[in-house]
């Protein structure tokens, strides 16, 4: 029943949408463009429009890479039910099935370790959807996600208000009479209105009783055909998920029959029995007879001795046998084959108690007679109030003509019905509301601009007014809102005298929510960043900081980036932010640098999931190497064309302006981005940091020598003195010493230009190329083929190590055979 009322109450569809595109990455964009323009329509905030944009992403990437896995890409079609307020959204595919309740817990422990996103991805859903739903039939599965929005329901209130009386208005005109001296407003009498409450209590009684019965028989008459069918209704259902059970299993079996890997074929059946708790058994026979796997330990590795009678299922099709166990009574067995493309891997079988189904049946004919009982107590009362709902605007007409008639302009009167009582009712509403609108518009502007007032001013004590000078970095930065307030933070700050620390982040939130969370970022990440040189624990930190205070659905993603001036080393993390980019001077090639790590101010049901997905990389600059970070409002800036400016364009920029300074550089970007906008409204804020290399590792120590020496023989200092203001220990003063005396003046001041940056770990854009057309050719090779067929003049002459490579295609989540075979297969069908 309560489905049924929902289906009948819930508000009228305004509009329906639909799009349909193919199951593949490059064009997930499609349908993200598509939910924004309806809900930026439908009066949704950005904030919320962010959260549709997150989620729906999030379902759509999950079709493509799991729903389709290894099978032909398919469509995915987005159905969209706009409702006053509400989005009602149903995302369908005709790919595998998933089981969403029961991902209700995912194993985040095994997600951080293997850096998969599948559970973590469905968690993010439920958190940013007020419902979610999923159901799987023969002829594909449907996502269901109802997204509600407050302001857009007051909004569209209001302008239906406006609307229905301004058009009204001309038709009935009614004169309110001002108060006079004989009769002032605050003396007229009430009791001047007609009273209608015996004639309204004699209506009740003249129709409650008709109308009362009529609703019994009515109920009674929809619950006697729904008893009568619920029997063969609920049979087609268990049967139904049964059927569709030994098919998963059947599938879900093939890779291990085929691997002979018992262990996760056992925990296969031993899920199925689970996951519906009227079957008894679960097991699954290779094509010899044996059972390879079953829920009950003690019968694996037997020889499988079928009934009298049994008979083996066609391919493709479920077999549904009856027969009679000694110790458990009737049972149903159901199986299906297991085939690997042509070859026939074994049988799958799920059992079933006949006393199961039919104690389930018993179970809904008791809960049938009760929900009758209940439901014709509650529609009796329903009848009653339902009277009293239609007497009572007679009442409240009345009333609200005399509290108006009386001068008491802030009366409203409350009907919400769009017949004629509401119509009137908006009509007197309006009229009051006239009055007072101006003032009240007046007061609302001076209360936003108050509220935007003191958000930039957050805002502007937050971001850095210059950049610190850094001996051997060449530091700028640049900073444009989209808005009033942004959402974009950055900041720079000195870890100790020879550290220095620098954050680039988003907010998902702008306006003031946003400047509040930028303000906690801000001054978690100075009380944190001081003194401390790992770059996971102050991000550690900083998320244990802000997340009791995060507004839910809110989150922040950053990039922490910490500068050692002596070694010359930089050190870095991320929170899920956009990768870094470096360019290398001397090859001239551009690599990603995206360590892994949650956002920040997520609540995670155990605290140190976020540490444990975090992790710091290193890398070493060479003088005229470019490092590049971003928030996503540089490639997401959109031209009138509605084209995005793109990671590509961003690329050639560097490609063409690295050897500029890096004030030049920023320079050099905010014009490019200007060119392709052409003024055209950004949709995010634009952010960045700009670090180039200056001096090497050589003229840094050559330096620091000179002014020890200068110090001590020169101004006289002590040895000690002089120590402390370089920040050195007065053995490293007396070692260097020793090296000046041995080599003298001029050997040990002259600057050794003998150090080399360490090598990349990390494959550089082109050698990802490369690696990547090799892949797609070759899919069952593994790194070690990749790495021997790279090193050669066909494959490039890259050098790259087993190890790397292997690293590497960690990295694009292309480990296993499968998956990489997968990766191929949609490649070449999107013609790459």
């Amino acid at each position: 029943m309560p489905i049924l009322l929902n289906k009948f109450f819930k508000p009228k569809v305004i509009k329906h949408f639909q799009i349909e595109v193919p199951a593949v990455e490059h064009r997930l964009g499609e349908i993200r463009d598509f939910i924004t323009g309806i809900a930026a329509n439908a009066g949704f905030s950005q904030h919320e429009i962010n959260n549709l944009k997150l989620a729906l992403d999030e379902a759509s990437s999950n079709v493509v890479r799991h729903a389709y896995k290894g099978m032909e890409p398919g469509p995915i079609r987005l159905e969209v039910d706009w409702r006053p307020g509400e989005l009602d959204i149903s995302l369908l595919d005709r790919g595998r099935s998933f089981d969403w309740k029961g991902s209700k817990t995912p194993d985040l422990n095994r997600y951080v370790e293997i850096g998969k996103k599948g559970g973590l991805g469905i968690w993010f859903i439920r958190k940013l959807m007020d419902e979610t739903d999923y159901k799987a039939t023969p002829k594909g599965n449907t996502l269901r996600l109802i997204k509600r929005s407050k302001t857009a329901l007051s909004s569209m209130q209001a302008a239906k208000a406006v609307s229905s009386s301004e058009a009204a208005l001309p038709a009935i005109t009614l004169p309110i009479p001002a108060p006079t001296a004989a009769a002032p407003a605050s003396t007229q009498p009430e009791e001047a209105a007609p009273t209608v409450l015996p004639r309204r209590l004699s209506v009740k009684v003249k129709f409650l009783l008709p109308v009362v019965g009529v609703a019994a028989v009515l109920v009674f008459g929809v619950f006697a055909y729904m008893f009568r069918n619920q029997d063969q209704t609920v049979r087609a259902e268990i049967m139904a998920n049964a059927e569709e059970g030994i098919r998963r299993l059947a599938n879900d079996s093939v890779n291990y029959l085929f691997k002979q890997d018992d262990l996760h074929l056992a925990g296969l059946v031993k899920t199925a029995v689970k996951v519906d708790p009227r079957l008894s058994y679960a097991f699954v026979v290779n094509n010899e007879g044996v059972i390879w796997a079953h829920s009950q330990t003690n019968k694996m590795f037997q020889h499988f001795s079928p009934p009298p009678g049994f008979k083996f299922p066609e391919r493709q099709k479920v077999l549904v046998q009856k027969y009679q166990d000694p110790d458990q009574g009737a049972m149903l067995d159901f199986s299906f084959p297991v085939w690997m493309r042509n070859m026939h891997m074994g049988t799958a079988h799920l059992g079933m108690k006949l006393e199961s189904m039919e104690r389930e049946i018993r179970t809904g004919r008791r809960n049938a007679v009760v929900i009758f009982i209940i439901v014709l107590i509650l529609s009796t009362l329903g009848v009653y109030v339902l009277m009293t709902f239609l007497i009572s605007p007679v009442e409240k007409i009345a009333n609200g003509m005399l509290a108006i008639s009386a001068g008491r302009l802030d009366h409203r009167i409350t009907i919400r019905s769009n017949d004629e009582f509401g119509q009137i009712a908006k009509i007197f509403n309006d009229m009051t509301r006239r009055f007072n609108e101006a003032q009240g518009h007046l007061l609302e502007q001076e209360l936003v601009q108050q509220e935007m007032q003191v958000a930039q001013e957050i805002q502007h004590t937050l971001l850095p007014r210059e950049v610190p000078q850094v001996e051997g970095y060449d530091v700028a930065s640049l900073y444009r809102s989209a808005k009033e307030v942004g959402g974009d933070y950055f900041d720079f700050m000195m870890v100790d005298d020879n550290i220095m620390g620098i954050a680039v982040a988003d907010v998902s939130g702008k306006g003031v929510p946003g400047s509040l969370v930028m303000t906690m970022i801000r001054t978690a990440l100075r009380l944190e960043a001081r003194g401390n040189r790992s770059a996971i624990d102050v991000m550690a930190k900083v998320n244990d900081f802000v997340t009791p205070d995060m507004k839910k659905g809110m989150f922040v993603t950053m990039f922490y980036i910490i500068l050692n001036v002596r070694q010359r080393v930089i050190n870095f993390s991320s929170a899920g932010h956009n990768p870094m980019i470096l360019y290398r001077a001397e090859t001239d090639q551009i690599y990603y640098l995206k360590p892994r790590g949650f956002p920040l101010g997520i609540d995670l049901p155990d605290p140190a999931l976020f540490v444990k997905s975090l992790t710091q990389e290193t890398v070493h600059l060479k003088q005229g190497d470019l490092m590049l970070a971003y928030t996503d409002g540089i490639t997401e800036a959109m031209n009138p064309k509605r084209e995005q400016f793109g990671e590509q364009r961003l690329i050639d920029i560097i490609r063409t302006h690295h050897q500029l300074s890096s004030q030049e550089f920023v320079e050099a970007l905010s014009q490019a981005l200007a060119d392709f906008t052409q003024e055209y409204p950004q949709n995010d804020d634009i952010t960045c940091v700009v670090v180039k290399e200056k001096m090497m590792v050589g003229e840094v120590q050559a330096n620091l020598r000179r002014k020890l020496f200068y110090l001590i023989e020169h101004d006289g200092l002590p040895v000690t003195e002089a120590c402390r203001q370089l920040n050195v220990s007065a053995s490293t003063y007396y070692r260097l010493k020793r090296q000046k005396e041995k080599y003298g003046d001029k050997s040990f001041f002259e600057t050794d230009d003998s150090h080399k940056a360490a090598p990349m770990q990390q494959m550089s854009l082109d050698e990802r190329h490369q690696l990547l057309v090799w892949v797609v050719s070759n899919p069952d090779w593994g790194a070690k083929r990749l790495a021997d067929i790279l090193a050669t003049p066909e494959g490039g002459q890259i050098k790259m190590t087993e190890r790397q490579v292997s690293q590497e295609l960690k990295r694009l989540h292309l480990t296993t055979r499968a998956e990489r075979e997968t990766y191929a297969a949609k490649k070449k069908v999107d013609g790459h």
